[in-house]
């Protein structure tokens, strides 16, 4: 039997709220298979990001469990990236961080950059970068970490639909090349079903999996498809259920 990449089992999270406690995340229970892209979907404040958080070790749980096999990479909305270093820099921490010997980072971070096609922009900047390219170079630094489990969280929601649409393809081409086990979250379905081996649909607050859909369109996926628009219309009713019984 095959171990899970990442295996959550009745996952509790609760914060501090006045006199009271915030229930974030509520018996969540879900698994990744080795090498699996799964998508979260859900309204704001369903605590996907607070799931990423404790799945990479920056929060604790209040309860249950929650596992991540392997090294763990996480990238976020922001690319947050250091602006008095160059792009290759930038990802040169990473590979330092992991113990990289000085004499091998540059060309490992140029490689890296090469793979996210921004070869001739590894000396520059952020900000003579355009907010794509800094995400292309947030995705190289966070595989410079040589991760096994790739945390998501909403990296390319202030990015342009073509910009969007561009590091789509680009982020399913280094997992099909690779080993990686991707978890991403997002709020939208489309971006979902275009990435998605699975989709798992959030209840509002306290956030728990309220469906999972098997996408079994073939791959490439566009966003224009049709088919596509079926299977992401249907995740959003069910979104839509969820935000009604919260009152939203």
């Amino acid at each position: 039997m095959i171990e899970s990449a990442v295996s959550v089992e009745r996952l509790t999270k609760t914060f501090p709220h006045g006199n009271q406690r915030l229930v974030a995340l509520q018996d969540v229970s879900l698994a990744l298979e080795p090498g699996e892209l799964v998508c979260v979907v859900g309204a704001s404040g369903s605590g996907k990001s607070t799931l990423l958080n404790v799945l990479a070790g920056l929060e604790a749980a209040s309860g249950g469990r929650a596992e991540v096999r392997g090294r763990v990479a996480l990238m976020f909305q922001e690319a947050a990236l250091f602006p008095w270093l160059t792009a290759a820099e930038n990802v040169e921490i990473a590979l330092e961080l992991r113990g990289v010997k000085r004499a091998d980072r540059k060309r490992h971070a140029y490689e890296l950059l090469d793979r996210v096609h921004l070869r001739g922009f590894e000396k520059r900047r952020p900000h003579e970068l355009s907010g794509g390219m800094k995400q292309r170079v947030a995705l190289a630094r966070a595989l410079a970490q040589d991760a096994d489990v790739l945390l998501m969280d909403e990296p390319f929601a202030s990015l342009d639909a073509i910009t969007r649409d561009l590091l789509h393809e680009e982020l399913v081409r280094i997992w099909r090349a690779s080993s990686l086990t991707i978890l991403f979250v997002t709020h939208n379905a489309r971006e979902a079903v275009r990435l998605g081996d699975r989709v798992l649909v959030f209840t509002s607050r306290p956030g728990r999996v309220a469906q999972e859909f098997k996408i079994e369109l073939p791959r490439p996926r566009s966003l224009d498809s049709p088919e596509l628009a079926v299977v992401a219309g249907r995740i959003t009713d069910r979104l839509h259920q969820e935000m009604r019984v919260d009152g939203h």
